[in-house]
């Protein structure tokens, strides 16, 4: 009973660890600044005029009331004045036109208050004395309501998104934007997000293999003979491999940390006082619901990355594989633990799918613990 009990256990702690990891996996993927980067603007001109840019100027107004007077309901929430492409600052069922200052579009937390339902489509509601019909919902629940500036729009559109290329300079596609439309601002750095969660999560699993790897080496070295130092050499330049390919690691130095010419001396300090002003920026400026959902997906991430490391810690140390069926039995679960988790409890399955640390971490660790076990009857 107790070894069953044990087994259950051990089971448990890897689950938890998966579905950390999991969970690592998924908040860290936000698309932060990818495609898209935000500015927060200084003073606006008159008139834009046409521009070879996709760009729309944007807002956010807090707490303001919304109400449906026919259900006597009302909600308070933040209102995002866009003048451009909705879909630039948030995604939805729908884009709202530019022209089209006569609809608005809820989120399902606001949807759900006000109605009880998404199912809300053409729906009326109050925003302040203005009526607007309900064109589409957006995703998340932050409460937020977004519609389209018009002449007798009062609110401060305070921010620009910008759509840019991976081919594109960022820096200098800002400097050009701004050339051209007269538009003066800051780039607010939120694709550092991103950089950081990705970066946290490759630390933790490059940190748990090499410490699974030193013991096997700890092991080989023991024995001195020559079969144990090319068994050694052969496991170092495998694990390495293995490693690179499960994490996908894209080693490439991006073009703006890059000088134009390498007798610009002044570029790499220029470099450094750019990203230091970026990070502070980052967590001191006043952050808009767009943002604000970055940022709270970078926390769940790095909370989950902790997560998994306390989890697969324990887990790690109470696993024992001492045969391949027990390698085989381990591997069968865990890839079915995954499939079973990307199909059924993952909104968008999609988004693990292309993940290998999500498919192939688990069994790479079952590997190198058998390797453990084994490895003097090898020798």
């Amino acid at each position: 009973m107790r070894r069953i009990a044990g087994y259950m256990t051990t089971l448990l702690l890897g689950a938890g660890c998966f579905i950390c990891l999991a969970q690592t996996l998924l908040y860290g993927q936000t698309d932060t600044g990818k495609d898209t980067c935000i500015l927060q603007t200084e003073a606006l001109p008159d008139e834009t005029g046409e521009s070879e840019f996709l760009f729309t100027l944007w807002g956010e107004s807090k707490n303001i009331p919304i109400t449906v007077p026919n259900l006597n309901r009302a909600a308070d929430a933040s209102l995002i004045t866009v003048s451009g492409n909705s879909d630039l600052v948030m995604s939805g069922s729908r884009i709202l036109d530019s022209g089209d200052t006569k609809s608005c579009l809820i989120d399902e937390k606001v949807s759900m208050k006000l109605y009880g339902s998404t199912a809300i489509c053409g729906e009326k509601l109050m925003i302040g004395s203005r009526e607007y019909e309900v064109a589409g919902i957006l995703y998340g629940d932050s409460g937020t309501v977004l519609v389209q500036a018009d002449q007798d729009t009062k609110a401060v559109l305070d921010r620009a998104s910008l759509r840019i290329s991976d081919e594109e300079n960022v820096q200098e596609t800002i400097r050009r934007f701004s050339s051209s439309t007269g538009l003066q601002g800051i780039r607010i750095p939120l694709h550092l997000y991103g950089i950081l969660t990705r970066g946290l999560l490759r630390i933790l699993i490059s940190l748990t293999l090499f410490l699974l790897l030193f013991r096997i080496f700890v092991k080989i070295r023991a024995y001195g003979s020559i079969k144990s130092i090319f068994l050694l050499l052969i496991l170092v330049l495998l694990s390495a491999g293995a490693c690179i390919w499960i994490l996908d690691l894209d080693i490439r130095i991006p073009r703006e940390m890059l000088p134009s010419k390498w007798s610009d001396f002044e570029f790499w300090s220029d470099l450094l006082k750019q990203k230091t002003e970026e990070i502070s920026l980052l967590w001191t400026t006043e952050k808009s619901t767009p943002e604000l959902h970055y940022f709270m997906n970078f926390l769940k991430s790095v909370l989950s990355g902790l997560g998994a490391a306390l989890l697969g810690t324990l887990f790690l140390n109470r696993v024992k594989i001492k045969n391949l069926c027990g390698l085989a039995a381990m591997t069968v679960f865990f890839l079915l633990l995954s499939f079973s988790f990307a199909v059924f409890y993952v909104p968008d399955g999609s988004a693990l799918v292309q993940e290998r640390v999500f498919w192939l971490f688990f069994p790479l660790c079952f590997w190198l613990k058998y390797l453990d076990a084994t490895v003097h009857s090898i020798l």
